[in-house]
Order: C-alpha cells, then sequence, then structure tokens
C-alpha cells in the first residue's frame, strides 16, 4: 500500500482538534489585556484637581471595587493616592496625599 501524501507531494493533512484552534503565533500581554475601569477610575481622579471623592457604583461591590483599586495602585506604584473602604455604608474614597510616606 502507498501513502498518498508521499507519491502526490502534498503536505500532510492538519490535526483536527476538538478543544483548540492553532494559531500562528503567541498573543502579547498587550493584545490579552482589556481596559481596566480601575485604571480609569485612578486616571480621572489623577487629572481632577479634587483632593477626596467619591467612586459612583460601576456594577461592582465596594470590596471589590476598593480590592481592584488597591492593586491597581500597588502594580503602578502610586503612593500619592490612597483608597479607602467604609464597609458600614458601603462606600469607597480616593484620597490624594500631599505628602505621601
Amino acid at each position: 500500500m502507498v501513502n498518498k501524501n508521499a507519491c502526490e507531494g502534498s503536505m500532510p493533512e492538519e490535526k483536527k482538534f476538538r478543544f483548540l484552534t492553532p494559531i500562528d503565533k503567541y498573543p502579547s500581554s498587550f493584545e490579552r489585556r482589556r481596559p481596566s475601569v480601575y485604571g480609569e477610575i485612578i486616571e480621572e481622579f489623577m487629572n481632577s484637581d479634587l483632593q477626596y471623592a467619591e467612586v459612583n457604583d460601576c456594577g461592582r461591590s465596594p470590596t471589590t471595587m476598593y480590592v481592584g483599586l488597591r492593586k491597581y495602585l500597588k502594580k503602578a506604584g502610586n503612593q500619592k493616592v490612597r483608597v479607602l473602604l467604609k464597609r458600614k455604608d458601603g462606600k469607597v474614597f480616593i484620597v490624594r496625599e500631599e505628602n505621601p510616606p
């Protein structure tokens, strides 16, 4: 029995996958990243002249918003802004610090 692919000089058949799709290149982290609402909030605050601000409801729980904003600030290395959570009222505040530690 003769291999048809070898005789015809064509490329071997592509392997079919059930759960995977072959791609040409690995996507960079920039291509995978979605815009962050936390970054937008911090940027809006930094571009304002406000010393203190309450974060509006963005469809996330106050605790989730607080944690997300703190993680964003830590990753960005920003020490001029603090995020506060008032659990009793379920509100998140952003504070600009004049003399950060």
